[in-house]
């Protein structure tokens, strides 16, 4: 099962500025889904988040240039992640010309 969220707020009501994640997607594998349908459990999950460089802008209060220097003081810098669904962690991070691409896995999610 495949879900897709897009414009999320990460860290909404913990920090001044949230950051935007332009996309989440979630792939969730082994779904059992309860007989009236109260909860879903997914035995395993894994997720890539995109922020745009105009979302990391944002979030940090200054212009951070596509690639260049500037981005070392935005990644140097900790932003919380605490408003991701599905209590997902991260696992990794890769930048592209685009901005950042967040990977994600999570175990026994309900």
């Amino acid at each position: 099962m495949t879900i897709t969220v897009r414009d999320l707020a990460a860290g909404q009501g913990q920090i001044e500025r949230p950051l935007r994640i332009d996309s989440l997607v979630v792939d969730l594998r082994d779904v059992a889904v309860s007989r009236d349908f109260s909860s879903v459990l997914a035995t395993s999950s894994t997720t890539e988040a995109h922020a745009s460089y105009a979302a990391l802008s944002t979030t940090r209060g200054a212009r951070v240039p596509a690639l260049s220097s500037g981005l070392g003081r935005i990644v140097s810098t900790a932003i919380p992640l605490d408003g991701l669904p599905f209590g997902v962690r991260v696992d990794g991070l890769d930048v592209n010309p685009d901005g950042l691409v967040l990977h994600l896995s999570g175990t026994n999610l309900t």
